[in-house]
């Protein structure tokens, strides 16, 4: 049967007619109070506490973001706004860029030079909008406020992915023994305030993880030499500096780790260094206000003498990203470029570059955004529609969005280009493809009713997307799992639907969201690429703080199965999940103590057909403060 194709080209000329032709009534805000952002969600540092926050990953967790993981630690978001995985969620960290993986990799958490004592609160958007001096997106910023000064030192006890019985590896001399493991973390927070208000401040961390579930073991065991044992032990390095407007954050990460890069199939035996900084800065100029940073990061990715895949790797990429931008009264602007080297074997040409500019009018209740953005390869326009009006108790908006974003940094771009870094003997290599381009169109309408502190909140949106997508065709191959993977054109029409409810009185805060979706029409590669993700999510949490120094959390979440096409097991579980979490302050706030547990209903807990299932698990964590 031929693909059905969807006028993507002619939904975007209709959406950008409709939003010309709006009417200019509108008295709403497009985002309610202390929500920058439309349809986003906002944690703060409570929230993270109460929900039993213990590493910046639990962030995604938290937010309730689509994402997957193989061994429990690396957690991949997987953004669906279009063609799901096909564009990463931008990281920022401050409004400016963070580099939190290269572009081989899995885009975790855990390389941000934040600590997560230092988060003040973390603001995920859906998007379109403005963020990181560009226009685009899905994006989540990490808002950091100087913390109190102290050295603390935390221990988990634990197991990322559960105890899966007697077959639990613990050493090589010590085999078939039930482990749950410790996790370990320190920093150095030490601000030095100044007269003028500004503070600097240190941060160091380092976590041991033990990536061997029963599920992962015969990868990870035949990645790594006969004497090693193969833990992950990596170590974080951050320092900021805020002043007069000005904040410079600069980070490093080394140690030896075990991803699970998804192009290979397996887990990559890796000896990693990672150095990043970036400055930012706010002024005003009369009825001008200026906003701009510079941000730059250097990975190495090496195969370390322990490691047993005969994949070279010996990666390196550096990022440079800079933008400005300006805002007087109804009116902004901004440019923002950034630029990629990367060099590594048979790679014939490491740079990828692109500049974009922006300009935008009107008020948060009707405004209007264009884009332009260059490559090497395409000059591409986009742009976005925003109407709001009030209708009885109801905020409404209405939002229509079109994008055409270049070939982005990726495993196949650089195996276009030659990069055999991740060749395996008697594995086909990645069939790359030529390079396309993503083209979107989007529509959103959504509604906010507040009475009190209750909040209610649904949107319904269609997306038409066109662009690359990574096909696998995997077949087992003694204990590892590898094959080709194909880039392939993916088009379709895709709906959304998502609700939320909000509210609570005294000590009892409630929160509920359910999201469903499923494309509606498209090629089989545009249906295959949206099954990997359920097509029905709800979430209930419930978070109870009888005083502040003692919080009490619960979330069931429900979803349901998923399709992997192309993998040895392709089917993942729907699957009910509690988790609940007890936090404790004492001694003046010196000592905290949290009991969290997660799946506690021991559900069959998925989310990769190459990953665990994770089993109930059960930390203990006691962190001292001085």
């Amino acid at each position: 049967m031929a693909p059905r194709r969807p006028p993507v080209t002619a939904l975007a000329a209709l959406l950008v007619a409709l939003a010309l032709a709006a009417p200019p009534r509108a008295a709403a805000l497009l985002a309610p109070p202390g929500m920058p952002c439309p349809g986003g969600r906002v944690l703060t540092r409570a929230d993270l506490e109460a929900g039993g926050a213990r590493h910046l990953r639990d962030v995604l967790r938290l937010a309730g973001l689509d994402a997957v993981t193989v061994d429990g630690y690396d957690v991949e978001p997987v953004v669906a706004w279009g063609l799901p995985s096909a564009a990463r969620l931008r990281v920022l960290v401050d409004g400016a860029p963070a580099a939190a993986a290269t572009s081989l990799e899995p885009a975790g958490f855990e390389a941000l030079p934040v600590a997560l004592g230092e988060v003040a609160r973390v603001v995920v958007c859906p998007g379109p909008g403005v963020a990181g001096g560009a226009w685009g997106g899905p994006w989540i910023d990490v808002e950091t406020a100087p913390p109190a000064r102290h050295a603390y030192g935390a221990v988990d006890y634990g197991n990322e992915t559960g105890d899966p019985g007697p077959d639990r590896y613990l050493d090589r001399s010590l085999p078939n023994v039930d482990h749950w493991g410790p996790d370990a973390e320190g920093a150095l927070v030490a601000p030095w305030r100044s007269a003028g208000g500004g503070a600097a401040w240190a941060v160091l961390r380092e976590h041991r993880l033990l990536p061997t579930d029963t599920a992962i073991a015969p990868r990870v065991f035949a990645a790594v030499a006969p004497d090693r044992y193969p833990s992950r032990v990596l170590r974080t390095a951050a320092a900021a500096l805020d002043a007069g407007g000005v904040r410079v954050r600069a980070g490093g990460r080394w140690g030896d780790d075990l991803p699970h890069l998804a192009e290979l199939g397996r887990e990559m035996p890796t000896s990693r260094r990672s150095v990043q900084a970036s400055v930012s800065a706010a002024r005003g100029a009369g009825p001008v206000a200026l906003r701009g940073h510079v941000a730059a990061a250097r990975f190495s990715l090496d195969r370390p003498a322990w490691g047993r895949l005969p994949a070279p790797l010996g990666w390196t990429e550096t990022r440079l990203d800079a933008a400005v931008s300006a805002r007087a009264g109804r009116l902004a602007a901004g440019v923002q470029a950034e630029h990629t080297a990367a060099s590594g074997p048979g790679l014939t040409d490491g740079a990828v570059g692109a500049g974009r500019a922006w300009a935008q009018v009107g008020r948060p209740a009707r405004r209007l955004t264009v884009q332009a953005s260059v490559s090497e390869s395409a000059l591409s326009v986009g742009g976005a529609a925003e109407v709001a009006r009030r209708v009885g108790p109801a905020q409404l908006r209405l939002t229509l969005a079109v994008d055409r974003t270049p070939p982005r940094p990726g495993p196949a771009l650089w195996a276009r280009r030659g990069y055999a870094g991740l060749d395996v003997p008697g594995r086909p290599a990645l069939d790359a493809g030529p390079p396309r381009p993503t083209s979107l169109a989007l529509a959103r309408l959504g509604a906010v009713v507040e009475r009190g502190g209750a909040r209610v909140e649904a949107s319904v949106e269609a997306q038409g997307a066109r662009g690359p997508i990574l096909r696998p065709a995997l077949v087992p191959g003694g204990v590892a799992v590898g094959g080709a993977f194909r880039s392939v054109e993916a088009e379709g029409v895709t709906i959304v639907a998502r609700a939320a409810a909000s509210g609570g009185a005294g000590w009892l805060a409630l929160r509920a969201s359910a999201t469903a979706r499923g494309a509606l029409v498209g090629d089989d590669a545009f249906a295959l690429a949206w099954r990997r993700l359920p097509a029905v999510r709800g979430r209930v949490e419930a978070t109870v703080r009888p005083d502040e120094r003692l919080s009490l959390h619960a979330a069931l979440s429900a979803w349901s199965g998923a399709a992997w096409t192309g993998y040895p097991e392709p089917d993942v579980p729907s699957a009910v999940v509690l988790n609940l979490a007890l936090g404790k302050r004492a001694w003046g706030d010196r000592l905290r103590f949290a009991v969290t547990a997660r799946n506690a209903l021991d559900a069959r807990e998925r989310t990769h057909p190459l990953g665990a299932v994770l089993a109930p698990r059960l930390f203990a964590r006691a962190e001292v403060r001085l």
